[in-house]
C-alpha cells in the first residue's frame, strides 16, 4: 500500500514538471535503410532490403523518391532492382520532377529505355513544366529524343513561354533534332 501511495505522489509530482510537457516532434528523421543502401552503392544490401517487403516507393528524408535517389547516385542495378520490386515509376519528388524528366534531361539513354520499358508516362510534365521531349530537346539529346519518338509522345507540347520541342530546336540552332521532330509530324 505504502508502494502504490508513493507511485502516485511521485506521478503527481512529476506529472506537474515541465520536464514532462509535451514538445513539439522533432521533424528529422534518419533515412530507411533502402536509401543508405543506395547512397552507399551496395547493390546485395539494396536487394536483402526489397526482399524482405519494404516499398519500393520511399522517400528520403528530402522527399526523393528511392528510385530517384538512386538515379541520382548513378546506381542502374540498383534502379533495376527498385523497378522490378514494383516501384512507381511516375512518382514525383518535393520538387515535382519524376524520373523520366531527370533522365531525359542528363541524356541516360539506358535509363530513359528502362522506364519507357516499366510504362513510364513519356508526357508526364517535368518540375519545370517541360516534357521530357522538351527537356531533351532543350539539352540536345538526340538520342533520347528518337527513342521518346518511338513512345507516342506529344510533340507539340510547349513550354511555359509557348515553345514546342520544334521551335526549341530552331532556336537552339540544332538542325537534326529539328529534322527528327519533323519527320515525326512536329509542325
Amino acid at each position: 500500500m505504502q508502494v502504490k501511495a508513493l507511485l502516485i505522489g511521485l506521478v503527481m509530482i512529476l506529472g506537474t514538471s515541465s520536464a514532462w510537457a509535451i514538445k513539439p516532434v522533432d521533424v528529422y528523421a534518419p533515412d530507411s535503410d533502402l536509401v543508405n543502401a543506395i547512397r552507399a552503392g551496395d547493390v546485395k544490401l539494396a536487394e536483402i532490403i526489397l526482399q524482405r517487403d519494404t516499398t519500393p516507393n520511399l522517400r528520403s528524408k528530402e522527399g526523393t523518391p528511392a528510385l530517384m535517389t538512386a538515379i541520382l547516385h548513378r546506381e542502374p542495378a540498383i534502379v533495376r532492382l527498385i523497378l522490378e520490386a514494383g516501384a512507381s515509376v511516375d512518382l514525383k519528388d518535393r520538387d515535382g520532377e519524376t524520373a523520366l524528366c531527370m533522365v531525359a534531361k542528363d541524356g541516360d539513354l539506358e535509363l530513359v529505355q528502362l522506364l519507357l520499358s516499366k510504362e513510364a508516362d513519356p508526357d508526364r510534365l517535368c518540375s519545370d513544366r517541360d516534357s521530357p521531349l522538351l527537356a531533351a530537346t532543350r539539352e540536345g539529346n538526340i538520342e533520347v529524343i528518337r527513342l521518346l519518338l518511338q513512345f507516342d509522345v506529344d510533340y507539340d507540347a510547349t513550354d511555359l513561354t509557348g515553345r514546342t520541342a520544334l521551335m526549341l530546336a530552331q532556336r537552339h540552332r540544332r538542325q537534326k533534332i529539328a529534322d527528327l521532330l519533323i519527320a515525326a509530324g512536329a509542325q
